[in-house]
């Protein structure tokens, strides 16, 4: 990737399920449990690192969605409950480290 991206160019990073996040959390001891990789989590500092050796700065971080990912056990209750959640956990200040996803804007150093 650092060899196609122009000197100027960004890189940009949608990480979907945060190992540091409940569901992240869950992922992994379910993986361990199972003893095989069902589902994959990263964490902020692990790509971090990854984009450090690979010659990448991040310059933004941007951690979105608390609402764990309830698939079709709760239908359209989920998605009346998305907003409301988000707004509680901005409310209560719960850490964004906790999100469930987030976004990473990089640049080549």
């Amino acid at each position: 990737m650092y060899n196609m991206i122009n000197k100027n160019g960004y890189l940009v990073i949608n990480v979907h399920v945060n190992s540091d996040s409940p569901l992240g959390m869950v992922y992994r001891i379910r993986n361990k449990i199972k003893n095989k990789n069902i589902a994959n989590t990263m964490s902020l500092s692990c790509i971090e690192t990854e984009l450090k050796e690979s010659g990448f700065k991040i310059e933004k971080v941007m951690f979105y969605s608390f609402y764990p990912r309830t698939g079709p056990w709760l239908g359209l209750l989920a998605s009346k409950l998305i907003i409301p959640i988000e707004k509680i956990c901005r409310f209560l200040k719960i850490p964004e480290k906790f999100a469930q996803s987030f976004i990473l804007v990089c640049r080549p150093t």
